[in-house]
């Protein structure tokens, strides 16, 4: 018997919305060796929470395929 078909939905959502949600976000181990330095993801979070306090309405960060695992809370990037 086929596995059951999962649907792919795809929708656009500003950082805010992304970060608002009460999930908790993990890189899974087999993505990490494209891991960046510390210092490269202080100056993300930073560039992003410069571009929310100067009220800009986007803010491209490219195409991010967000699953659920288990309870929901959890979501796999």
């Amino acid at each position: 018997m086929p596995a059951p078909s999962r649907k792919i939905a795809s929708h656009a959502q500003t950082i805010g919305e992304l970060l608002s949600r009460p999930y908790s976000y993990a890189v899974p181990d087999y993505q990490r060796d494209f891991a960046w330095e510390s210092d490269q993801v202080d100056e993300f979070w930073d560039d992003i929470r410069r571009a929310t306090l100067a009220g800009r309405e986007e803010y491209f960060l490219g195409a991010m395929v967000v699953s659920s695992e288990g309870d929901g809370g959890r979501k796999s990037i």
